[in-house]
């Protein structure tokens, strides 16, 4: 799930459906569902909105929509089982990893054209999170190494092994300062992106899946394995421990 840049609409995936959705956050009501053949996995949005790109792990491809008629505008075929994507703050560059493989492909999204290849992961990267100024991505990976990426040079800038394991998700702070890794043991780790240091880590109550940052820094939000978690960065505290949807979470909540 992702909300456009306006935030008037969420746009939502399900591999298991087969299915696009297009939410109203006033009402919760669809705008419009589309049906793939395919199977519609993770999901991006150009910085103005206009765009919004579906990665399908059926057909190996990156669609393209139209996001003021929610209609497929192109295709991008990006190799076997594409799981995650990222757009740069410009809407330059397309970043996508894949299922199984220790790849990152760098996309050029006004012709579609592949323009590098990374490689550096041993076991699988399992997420990425560009910096806000679009200058760097950081990648973790399944092989427990948080990397640094300078995307003006398509080089690795710096690797840092993660003694909590393999990595399952990432975010970088809005003020670009820190990373964010969500690990396998259930733990978060907060890393200064300038002297690469882990600075404090952060327990969750079971194994994590995924991380994000709120706007204002303030907060983390860890999605785990059935149950999401809150964090307080300040105070190093947890806030929320909901099992989905347990306490009625609303977004002021955050």
């Amino acid at each position: 799930v992702i909300a456009s840049p306006a935030g008037d609409a969420y746009y939502v995936t399900s591999s298991g459906g087969s299915s696009f959705q297009v939410i109203d956050p006033s009402n919760s009501n669809t705008f419009k569902s589309m049906a793939y053949q395919s199977k519609p996995d993770s999901i991006a949005i150009s910085p103005d909105g206009a765009f919004i790109y579906i990665t399908n792990t059926g057909d190996n491809t990156v669609y393209v929509i139209d996001a003021s008629n929610n209609t497929v505008n192109s295709h991008i075929f990006v190799g076997k089982e594409p799981q995650g994507i990222a757009i740069t703050p410009d809407g330059t560059y397309l970043l996508n990893w894949s299922l199984g493989s220790d790849t990152i492909k760098i996309w050029e999204l006004e012709g579609g054209e592949e323009i590098q290849t990374l490689t550096g992961h041993a076991g699988g990267v399992s997420a990425c999170a560009i910096h806000p100024d679009g200058s760097r991505f950081v990648s973790a990976g399944y092989d427990g190494t948080l990397k640094i990426w300078d995307l003006t040079k398509l080089a690795r800038e710096h690797a840092k092994d993660n003694s909590a394991g393999g990595v399952r998700g990432v975010a970088v702070t809005p003020d670009g300062a820190r990373a964010v890794t969500g690990n396998r043991d259930g733990s978060i780790q907060i890393w200064d992106l300038n002297t690469r240091a882990a600075q404090f880590t952060l327990q969750c109550q079971e194994d994590l899946m995924s991380v994000a940052v709120t706007p204002d820094g303030s907060r983390v939000a860890a999605g785990l394995w059935e149950s999401l978690e809150v964090w307080d960065l300040k105070s190093r505290k947890r806030l929320i421990a909901d099992r989905w949807g347990e306490y009625g979470l609303a977004p002021q909540d955050f």
